[in-house]
């Protein structure tokens, strides 16, 4: 019965409002776009159609660091801007915890995010 009740809770980020979440995202692009080998992050962004896949088959093709920091950026910046409704979907993807295992930088975010909207 427990199990059950923990599947079928709210995801805490759909409480949030919507408007925090986005000015969140948009403080914290630079950031994210720094991540070493986004390879598994960008994957999740797929997967969860947050990105299509000829953007991702874009980056995947990128071997040089510094043009994965700028393209990353850009990939973020089409999301704030093209897809300001999946911001929401955004945090809940990359905060799964197999994805914050690999990048810090994002458990970092989730804890400033939590501080800061007391979630």
């Amino acid at each position: 019965m427990e199990l059950q009740t923990e599947l079928f809770k709210m995801n805490p980020l759909e409480e949030l409002d919507k408007r925090q979440l986005r000015e969140f995202f948009r403080r914290n692009k630079t950031e994210m776009s720094c991540m070493d080998n986004p390879q598994t992050f960008l994957n999740q962004l797929r997967d969860n159609k947050l990105i299509p896949e000829e953007k991702y088959k874009e980056m995947t093709r990128i071997t040089s660091k510094d043009k994965m920091k700028k393209n990353l950026y850009n990939l973020l910046c089409w999301i704030e801007e093209k897809q300001p409704q999946t911001i929401s979907l955004f945090w809940t993807c990359v905060f799964k915890e197999f994805i914050m295992t690999q990048y810090p930088t994002l458990k970092r975010l989730q804890d400033s995010l939590r501080k800061s909207l007391r979630w």
